[in-house]
């Protein structure tokens, strides 16, 4: 329909029916999204924002209940739409790039077929041709070589490279209009900025886009339009500017202030004195590739953290980070080198492998909080059950698992409605605040952290590093903390350890290295995260939170 708005929202209200009653999570949305235009949800986890996306390509979730005084898209109504119409909308009217590239591409399929899934279902072209545009929208992500990809698998992706193939998935039928909620999560800083421009390009080429997002320095370098969400309602709305340098509502400037500070020297006193509770020495992982050769994923890593100590491993996308973690937990054996825990030999290659039997007794003393929570639990087990396992394993009585996974909960600053609910049924930041909960409940001596809050909204990330801060002054909690927000290491770490193409480049006391770093690498990454971009409302904020 020429001359309609890409996207029209009047009196969007959204509610899920379970038995007799149906309880509303959105009410009252307006929006209004023109061509090469942008336009931005923001609010906390649980807000509504995301199933106020999910609603416009008829993915609510089971139950859901959507009426409105107006709702289209591209001038088409969709309220009455059939699951076939909803079917020839998505991909080629709204491209949607979803939360988490992790959990959204097929871990079994390869970047080929997920990016040609749209075109089939759309019998677009023939497989030849398909290929061809695969190759294209791949280009057009930002991939230079789309060729030497498409034969790969997500799990040989960097995180940056599944992002852009997410990105390409959703651009590859050419819709007018791009839904992405929260793109830029769990990327570095350096990634961030490149996803950032690539979706300013896809603005400038006149589609719109919608998105959904916590993260309020994403916020004001795209979006012209920003609607503040809370409780399912928008608190307030209008120009970016107004909205992030004047806002009006007390959410919104709760929302700015959270928000972790710029970079300097951290405050926290370093803790590297006395007999190390973990240490790593010559840590090799190589991984074979499909063409027989062998990927490097680490190259003589190493370090020594000191009880009640707190480290920051940071580097870009496919540094080695995860690799490093996934040792550490002793989840795999390395290539070569040792890793030792509370004293005593915890992994090794070759004749000082240590079997998973002498580690059981240490188990309970090194929890994870994992970068994809969802895929950490049981689908079928409730928040209750997640927690009382857990309990469980702490060896707590029964009896008292009631009362402590309402103390868990509380915590980590989740609602104790949420105990029947399976974990489907959580936001994206509710997931990661219960896998947070499910880690402390067996009272580790060391906590490892791989990108804890990157899902998380900037009020409850707030709170979960405040928590973490408390959990080491009041039980001499170690952490590692694997992140790309540098500014999340200011707050928690006393040391940092930089990585490069699997290598540990430099590792030191934070404030010594975010002052004078040494190597290229750690000042590329302290720059890059320097450009990340602050709201405008912020801009003279220079001292951390």
């Amino acid at each position: 329909m020429s001359g309609a708005p890409l996207l029209q929202i009047q009196d969007l209200e959204i509610g899920f029916r379970r038995r007799r009653t149906c309880r509303q999570v959105v009410h009252g949305v307006n929006l209004r999204l023109e061509a090469g235009q942008a336009a931005a949800l923001v609010g906390e986890s649980g807000s509504g924002k995301s199933v106020t996306a999910r609603s416009l390509v008829g993915l609510a979730g089971a139950g859901a209940e959507v009426r409105a005084a107006t709702l289209q898209a591209g001038g088409r109504d969709l309220q009455g739409f059939r699951e076939a119409d909803w079917r020839a909308l998505r991909g080629r009217q709204i491209g949607l790039v979803w939360q988490d590239a992790l959990v959204s591409l097929d871990p079994l399929h390869t970047v080929e077929h997920a990016v040609g899934e749209a075109l089939r279902a759309h019998r677009w072209g023939t497989p030849a041709r398909r290929r061809e545009r695969v190759r294209e929208a791949l280009r057009q992500a930002g991939l230079a070589e789309p060729d030497r990809l498409l034969q790969r698998h997500p799990g040989q992706l960097s995180g940056g490279q599944r992002q852009r193939v997410l990105i390409a998935a959703a651009l590859v039928l050419d819709p007018p209009l791009l839904i992405a909620d929260e793109p830029t999560t769990a990327l570095d800083a350096h990634v961030q900025l490149q996803i950032i421009e690539l979706l300013q390009d896809i603005v400038k080429q006149g589609r719109g886009l919608l998105i959904i997002s916590h993260d309020l320095g994403l916020v004001a370098q795209l979006a012209g339009q920003v609607h503040v969400m809370r409780h399912g309602r928008v608190v307030e709305q209008g120009d970016r500017a107004e909205v992030l340098r004047q806002p009006r509502h007390a959410y919104t400037r709760a929302l700015l202030q959270a928000r972790p500070g710029r970079l300097a020297p951290s405050p926290v006193v370093s803790t590297t004195d006395g007999p190390p509770l973990l240490e790593a020495e010559g840590l090799v992982k190589s991984y074979r590739q499909a063409d027989g050769s062998r990927y490097l994923a680490l190259a003589e890593a190493g370090f020594r953290l000191a009880e009640a100590g707190a480290l920051g491993i940071i580097g870009a996308s496919g540094s080695g980070k995860s690799t490093l973690a996934s040792l550490l937990l002793g989840l795999q054996s390395p290539d070569q080198g040792r890793i030792s825990f509370l004293g005593q030999p915890w992994i090794g290659a070759g004749q000082a492998e240590v079997t998973e039997r002498e580690r059981r007794p240490r188990r309970r003393q090194m929890a994870a909080v994992y970068q994809d929570p969802l895929s950490s639990f049981d689908p079928r087990w409730t928040v209750a059950r997640i927690l009382a396992d857990a309990l469980a394993a702490a060896e707590v009585p029964g009896a008292e698992h009631p009362e402590q996974s309402l103390e868990l909960l509380e915590r980590v600053g989740l609602p104790t409605a949420l105990l029947p609910q399976l974990p489907a049924s959580l936001s994206g930041g509710q997931r990661q605040r219960l896998a947070i909960a499910r880690a402390l409940a067996v009272r580790p001596r060391l906590l490892i952290c791989d990108e804890a809050v990157s899902a998380l909204d900037v009020l409850v990330q707030a709170q979960i590093l405040d928590l973490l801060l408390d959990l080491r002054r009041q039980l001499g909690l170690a952490c590692v903390f694997i992140t790309h927000d540098l500014r999340v290491v200011q707050q928690l770490c006393d040391q940092v350890l930089v990585m490069h193409e699997g290598r540990v480049v430099e590792q030191g006391p934070l404030a010594e290295i975010f002052a004078r770093p040494r190597h290229r690498h750690t000042r590329e990454l302290l720059a890059a995260a320097a450009g990340v971009p602050e709201p405008e409302g912020d801009q003279d904020q220079s001292s951390p939170r």
